[in-house]
């Protein structure tokens, strides 16, 4: 059962978040958009990319809340929004 859904605002933060969880041994899967994957929900955290890094705020407020959404009718426990300002606030001194 999926623990996490992590939820990107692009491909290539979801992506680059999937691989470093995998590279610590979690199973992981990266979907490439907000659809329900049946098969998705047996990793242990599942990768998702809403494509709204640039859309506008109610558009991409819809995509997380459609992944969410799906994730929550799946039995899914913890969600993390990730986008560019996660990582740029992590390194910031």
């Amino acid at each position: 059962m999926t623990k996490l859904l992590i939820i990107a605002d692009d491909l290539t933060g979801a992506a680059d978040t999937g691989v470093q969880l995998a590279k610590r041994g979690v199973s992981t899967l990266v979907l490439p958009s907000v659809t329900d994957f049946p098969d998705a929900w047996q990793y242990e955290t599942v990768v998702v990319n809403t494509e709204s890094r640039h859309a506008s705020p109610g558009i991409a407020e819809e995509a997380v809340t459609a992944a969410v959404q799906i994730g929550r009718m799946h039995g899914v426990p913890h969600f993390y929004k990730k986008d560019r300002l996660n990582s740029a606030r992590k390194y910031r001194r």
